[in-house]
């Protein structure tokens, strides 16, 4: 379960998609099930929490650990959650070609 804020409200990420170069998600409250849908990801009220940076060659991506982004960014490079948390460790430096390390 995705949990994220919006409009200062707790809300579960239902869906995820791309169009026109933007990131759009459905959204349900937990508390009351009203859903949103069609919400850019840049509306949702920024995560608080640790930075991830991955690093391959001349690429550096920094996200949040646990966000919509970071999640999306694992799916589209088939990381596995287990192996990036080694990284983070430092059980291991490397997962598919990236290296993975707190910020």
């Amino acid at each position: 379960m995705n949990l994220r804020k919006y409009k200062d409200r707790q809300v579960m990420v239902e869906r995820i998609w791309d169009y026109g170069g933007d990131q759009y998600v459905d959204l349900k409250d937990v508390q009351n099930g009203e859903e949103f849908q069609g919400i850019r990801v840049d509306e949702l009220d920024k995560p608080k929490g640790v930075a991830v940076t991955f690093e391959k060659g001349d690429e550096v991506i920094e996200l949040i650990k646990g966000s919509i982004d970071y999640k999306h960014f694992l799916q589209e490079n088939e990381l596995k959650e287990m192996f990036v948390e080694n990284c983070l460790k430092g059980v291991t430096k490397t997962h598919k070609g990236f290296t993975i390390h707190y910020k």
